[in-house]
Protein backbone atom coordinates (compact mmCIF):
# COMPACT_ATOMS: atom_id res chain seq x y z
CA UNK A 1 0.00 0.00 0.00
CA UNK A 2 1.23 3.38 -0.90
CA UNK A 3 1.87 5.91 1.82
CA UNK A 4 2.36 9.49 1.06
CA UNK A 5 3.93 10.80 4.73
CA UNK A 6 2.84 14.23 4.13
CA UNK A 7 1.90 17.00 1.70
CA UNK A 8 4.47 18.88 -0.04
CA UNK A 9 6.76 15.84 0.85
CA UNK A 10 9.40 14.33 -1.75
CA UNK A 11 9.13 10.76 -0.89
CA UNK A 12 6.66 8.36 -1.12
CA UNK A 13 7.12 4.48 0.81
CA UNK A 14 5.41 1.47 -1.20
CA UNK A 15 5.04 -2.12 -0.14
CA UNK A 16 4.75 -4.75 -2.44
CA UNK A 17 3.49 -8.45 -1.66
CA UNK A 18 4.50 -10.61 -4.64
CA UNK A 19 2.91 -14.42 -5.34
CA UNK A 20 5.04 -17.52 -4.81
CA UNK A 21 4.76 -18.08 -8.66
CA UNK A 22 5.58 -14.90 -10.51
CA UNK A 23 3.47 -14.42 -14.40
CA UNK A 24 5.03 -14.41 -17.11
CA UNK A 25 2.44 -11.45 -18.27
CA UNK A 26 0.11 -9.20 -16.60
CA UNK A 27 -3.04 -7.99 -18.78
CA UNK A 28 -6.10 -5.53 -18.02
CA UNK A 29 -4.14 -3.52 -15.51
CA UNK A 30 -6.44 -1.08 -13.53
CA UNK A 31 -5.63 1.90 -11.14
CA UNK A 32 -8.14 3.11 -8.93
CA UNK A 33 -8.20 5.49 -5.67
CA UNK A 34 -7.67 3.87 -2.96
CA UNK A 35 -10.05 4.91 0.81
CA UNK A 36 -7.33 6.32 2.35
CA UNK A 37 -5.73 9.70 1.09
CA UNK A 38 -2.66 9.09 -1.18
CA UNK A 39 -4.40 5.68 -1.35
CA UNK A 40 -4.18 3.44 -4.71
CA UNK A 41 -5.59 0.13 -5.62
CA UNK A 42 -3.78 -1.96 -8.47
CA UNK A 43 -6.53 -5.15 -10.23
CA UNK A 44 -4.72 -7.24 -12.74
CA UNK A 45 -5.56 -10.33 -14.60
CA UNK A 46 -2.68 -12.75 -15.39
CA UNK A 47 -3.32 -15.61 -18.28
CA UNK A 48 -3.75 -18.95 -16.57
CA UNK A 49 -4.12 -17.77 -13.57
CA UNK A 50 -6.48 -16.49 -10.51
CA UNK A 51 -6.89 -12.56 -10.85
CA UNK A 52 -4.40 -10.72 -8.82
CA UNK A 53 -5.24 -7.84 -6.33
CA UNK A 54 -2.45 -5.45 -4.43
CA UNK A 55 -3.76 -2.96 -2.45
Amino acid sequence: MPICPAAGSNSIAIGITVDAIVPASITDLVVTPGTLVGDIDLAWTTPGVMDGLLN
